[in-house]
């Protein structure tokens, strides 16, 4: 019958395991259980479609008789042009191992001559750290004389503080008159210098301190007793 499917000879499909579903060859006419066809999903759901024009193999063969084989030809040539690709890619990696090697190696005795250029300037610098401890010593030595020298000049140091800060004053004259006020016998010569301090910071509208360096221990210490005795 022309109904029936040119692949199983069955117009209904052999014991229904086939389906039902039928189409036809645009080319042949020829009708085919689509299950017959065992074509994917998607390809069924293509050719299925309405308006679509689909032909059997053995027309699409008849049509171009080295389709199939034109088609198997590429494959094969798609994996060996694939293979050559691969091939050569390994061929790639092959080269940059080996580059990588080399340079590597060289890295390696580069860094066994800066071992030995080391252990050179070890031996060296263990000469070195003798110096260096001597020379940390002496420090230490040059450092607390000087601690002894400063603590031993400032012993002769008063600081004054609260004294109103005039312009174009004379700081020397001033402390002078402050210590006939307390009634010492100490004049200019007895003043190594008299300044007054650096301002830290300068929205402190207080007047700075005044330091003054007696030029001998015994001229400080008649102040301070002046001073205690003026507090009573």
């Amino acid at each position: 019958m022309a109904d029936n499917c040119n692949l199983c000879v069955d117009s209904g499909g052999r014991s229904g395991t086939r389906g039902t579903t039928k189409i036809g060859c645009f080319s042949c006419k020829k009708r085919f259980h689509v299950k017959c066809l065992h074509l994917s999903a998607d390809a069924e759901k293509t050719i299925l479609t309405p308006g679509v024009l689909w032909s059997c193999t053995e027309c699409c063969q008849n049509i171009n008789p080295n389709a199939g084989n034109t088609s198997t030809l590429q494959k094969i040539l798609d994996k060996l042009n694939k293979i050559e690709g691969d091939i050569g890619a390994m061929k790639n990696v092959q080269n940059e191992v080996i580059e990588s090697v080399k340079f590597y190696g060289d890295k390696i005795d580069d860094f066994a001559l800066k071992i030995s250029e080391f252990e050179d300037t070890l031996k060296t610098m263990k000469n070195v750290k003798q110096d260096v401890n001597t020379l940390r010593n002496d420090y230490d030595n040059i450092k607390k004389e000087m601690d002894n020298l400063q603590q031993f000049s400032r012993n002769n140091n008063i600081e004054i503080a609260g004294l109103p800060e005039g312009t174009n004053e004379n700081i020397i004259q001033v402390v002078e008159n402050i210590f006939i006020a307390l009634g010492c016998n100490i004049n200019s010569d007895a003043i190594d210098w008299c300044h007054r301090v650096a301002q830290v910071n300068p929205r402190n509208k207080n007047p700075r301190n005044v330091i003054v360096k007696f030029a001998f221990h015994k001229h400080k210490q008649e102040v301070i007793g002046a001073i205690r005795k003026k507090k009573g």
